[in-house]
C-alpha cells in the first residue's frame, strides 16, 4: 500500500517502461486535459457547499483522485505545535484506518521531505525502492507515489499525497497537476475559513479594519495569494488557448470558451482585490449589455441554482424580464462577478427553492438591473449594514465579503445599489448605472496586409515549469526559437554567451530574480528588450520601470496571443530603433 521514502529521492519516469496514468485515463470519453481543467472548477464549487473543513477536503480528494487517475489521495495537515503531518482525509476505503492512524514527522518519507523542502516529489516503483517503507498494516503492492506541498500566503498548511497502485508510471505532468490542485485547495481552505485558527485571525483583522481603511486592509490581507492564483490561472488559460487552436471539434471549442470566460472572471476578481484600495480606477470600459451580463452570471452560478438544487430535490424558477439594448460603459467580467454574487446571495435566501426575477430596463436617469428573490428577506437593521465588509448573517459559512465586493464594483462604474426587503417577503437588489455614451463614428483605415513576424530567438526564464512549458509551446507555435531556463543564474550565463531578440523572464524567482536578469541583459546588450511576466504584475502596471532594465511588463494570467503580440512588437520596436 502506501510507501514513505526515507530520503529525498526523485525518480525519473521513462517512456519505454510502463504506460503512464495519463495514458490510462486517455481512453475515456472525456480527455485528460478536459477532466483536469473541469476539476479545478469542481473543487472551487465544492468549497462553497455547506460543511466543515473535513467535508471539503474529502470532496476535493475524491475529485483529484479521479482527475489524476490514481488509486487514492490523502491530505496531511501540519500541526504547528507538534510539527507532525497528521492525515486528515483519504480516499482509500480499504486501508483508511491504517493511513489516518499514521502521522509523519517533518523530513520523514516522501511526505516529510515535501513538507520540509516545500518541493513536490515523485517516486515510481516505490515497492522496489530501498529507501521506502510501508505504512504499518498495509500490504506491499506495486505502487508509485507523488506528493505536493499545500502552501497559502507563504505558509505550509500540509501535504497532498497521491498513489497509483499497479505497474503504472506517474509522470512529471501528473506531478505538475498535483501541485496545481494542492495550491488551489490550500488557498480555498484559508480563503473560506476552513482552517480553524483562521477565524481568530479574521477577528483580529476586523478590529484593525475598523480603525483603518477597510478596503485597503482587505487588499493587503489577500495579497499573499495573488501570485500563486495568477500562476494557476495563467497555466489554465494557456492550455485552454493551445487546445482551442489545435482542435476542430466545435463542441469542445464551446466548452473551452466557457472555461476561458470563467477563468478570466477569476483573474479579474483577483486583480480587483489586488487594487481594491488604490485611488486609480480601471479604464478598460466597453459598451456592455446588461442582459448579457445576467446571462453570463447565470451560467457561472448554474451549479448552485440548478445542479445542486436538482440533487436535493429543489427547484429555482428563473424569470427574465429584459428590455432590449440596455447598455452601459462597463467592465464586463466585473459586472458579471457582481451579479453572480447577488444570485448566490438570493439562492442562499431560498434554501428550499423559490423564484428569481431578473430585470433590466432603461430609466430617465440611466439603466437599471435588479435581482429579486422570494426568500426569507432581511430586516431594516440588516439592510443598514448589508454592504459592510465582513458583515454576514450566514455564520461561519459566510465571509461577509460578497456584497461589499458588489458595492465596490458598482461604485467603480459610477452607479449606486440599494435593497428593498422585508422579513418573509423576499429581497430585491437594484443596481442603477449611467447609460452607455454613444461612440462617435470614426473613419475606418484601409486594411493593411498582415506582416508576418520573422522567427525570433527568445530567452524564456521561469522557475514554474507549468507556466514555462505552456508559454514555450505557444511561442514555438509562432515560429520562434526558444531557449528555456528555469532559474535566473543559468539565464544570466547564457546572456553573456548568446544573442537574443527578446528576453522574457518571470519576476519572483529564488536567489536570482527577474530584476537581476533584466539588469544583466542591459549590461551585456543595452538595446536588448526585456519583458517581465509575473503574477505580481498588476502591482506594477502603470508604475515606473526606469533603471530596472525592464521594458515592458505583462501580468499573469494573460492570453497567449497577447504575449506573442507583445514579444513581436518589442522586437520590432527595438530593431527599428537600433537601425536609426
Amino acid at each position: 500500500m502506501p510507501f514513505l521514502p526515507l530520503a529525498a529521492t526523485k525518480s525519473v519516469a521513462t517512456d519505454d517502461m510502463r504506460p503512464s496514468c495519463s495514458d490510462a485515463a486517455a481512453s475515456g470519453t472525456k480527455s485528460v486535459e478536459q477532466l483536469r481543467l473541469q476539476t479545478l472548477l469542481d473543487i472551487a464549487q465544492a468549497s462553497s457547499q455547506p460543511g466543515d473543513e473535513g467535508d471539503f477536503l474529502q470532496q476535493a480528494a475524491r475529485l483529484i483522485t479521479k482527475a489524476l487517475h490514481v488509486t487514492w489521495v490523502t491530505v496531511y495537515h501540519l500541526e504547528k505545535k507538534s510539527r507532525l503531518l497528521r492525515p486528515q482525509v483519504t480516499t482509500s476505503a480499504t486501508h483508511q484506518d491504517d493511513i489516518l492512524g499514521f502521522p509523519v514527522e517533518l523530513g520523514e518519507g516522501l511526505i516529510g521531505i515535501v513538507a520540509a523542502t516545500g518541493e513536490a516529489r515523485l517516486i515510481n516503483d516505490a515497492d522496489t525502492n530501498p529507501e521506502a517503507i510501508a505504512i504499518p498494516g498495509t500490504p506491499t503492492v506495486p505502487e508509485s507515489i507523488m506528493g505536493a506541498p499545500m502552501i497559502s500566503n507563504g505558509e505550509l498548511l500540509g501535504v497532498m499525497l497521491a498513489s497509483a497502485e499497479g505497474r503504472v508510471q506517474l509522470t512529471p505532468g501528473d506531478l505538475d497537476w498535483l501541485k496545481v490542485y494542492a495550491c488551489q485547495v490550500a488557498w480555498l481552505v484559508r480563503e473560506h475559513g476552513l482552517v480553524g485558527e483562521f477565524e481568530s485571525e479574521r477577528h483580529i483583522l476586523r478590529e484593525q479594519l475598523i480603525r483603518a481603511e477597510k478596503m485597503r486592509a482587505l487588499g493587503e490581507m489577500a495579497s499573499g495569494v495573488f501570485h500563486d492564483i495568477n500562476n494557476i490561472l495563467g497555466a489554465v488559460l494557456g492550455r485552454i488557448e493551445l487546445m482551442q487552436h489545435r482542435t476542430e471539434d466545435e463542441e469542445l471549442k464551446k466548452s473551452l470558451d466557457q472555461v476561458d470566460r470563467i477563468a478570466l472572471q477569476g483573474a479579474a476578481t483577483v486583480k480587483r482585490l489586488q487594487e481594491f484600495s488604490r485611488s486609480h480606477q480601471e479604464t478598460e470600459f466597453r459598451i456592455t449589455d446588461l442582459g448579457q451580463v445576467i446571462e453570463d452570471a447565470l451560467e457561472v452560478t448554474r451549479h448552485r441554482w440548478e445542479t445542486q438544487a436538482q440533487q436535493k430535490g429543489f427547484i429555482y424558477k428563473i424569470t427574465k424580464e429584459f428590455q432590449p439594448s440596455v447598455t452601459v460603459n462597463g467592465i464586463h467580467p466585473q459586472l458579471v462577478d457582481a451579479v453572480a454574487n447577488l444570485l448566490l446571495n438570493a439562492v442562499d435566501a431560498m434554501p428550499q427553492g423559490g423564484e428569481l426575477i431578473l430585470r433590466t430596463e432603461r430609466t430617465p436617469e440611466g439603466c437599471r438591473l435588479s435581482v429579486r428573490d422570494t426568500g426569507i428577506g432581511i430586516t431594516a437593521e440588516q439592510i443598514e449594514r448589508v454592504f459592510s465588509p465582513f458583515y454576514t448573517t450566514k455564520g461561519v459559512q459566510g465571509t461577509g465579503l460578497g456584497l461589499a465586493v458588489v458595492h465596490d464594483i458598482v461604485e467603480r462604474h459610477q452607479g449606486n445599489i440599494h435593497v428593498n426587503s422585508q422579513p418573509g417577503n423576499g429581497s430585491e437588489f437594484i443596481i442603477e448605472l449611467p447609460s452607455a455614451a454613444p461612440s462617435p463614428a470614426l473613419p475606418q483605415p484601409a486594411p493593411k496586409a498582415k506582416e508576418e513576424p520573422r522567427g525570433l530567438r527568445l530567452m524564456l526564464v521561469d522557475d514554474d515549469h507549468t507556466i514555462l512549458d505552456v508559454v514555450a509551446e505557444a511561442l514555438q507555435d509562432g515560429g520562434h526559437q526558444i531557449d528555456i531556463f528555469d532559474n535566473g543564474a543559468s539565464a544570466i550565463t547564457a546572456i553573456g554567451q548568446n544573442t537574443y531578440d527578446v528576453v522574457i523572464t518571470d519576476l519572483g524567482m529564488p536567489d536570482v530574480t527577474g530584476w537581476d536578469v533584466a539588469r544583466a541583459a542591459k549590461m551585456h546588450q543595452p538595446k536588448l528588450p526585456v519583458l517581465v511576466i509575473s503574477g505580481w504584475g498588476a502591482q506594477y502596471e502603470g508604475g515606473h520601470l526606469e533603471n530596472t532594465g525592464v521594458d515592458a511588463m505583462l501580468a499573469k494570467p494573460f492570453h497567449l496571443k497577447q504575449l506573442r503580440e507583445t514579444v513581436e512588437n518589442l522586437a520590432k520596436t527595438f530593431s527599428a530603433a537600433a537601425n536609426t
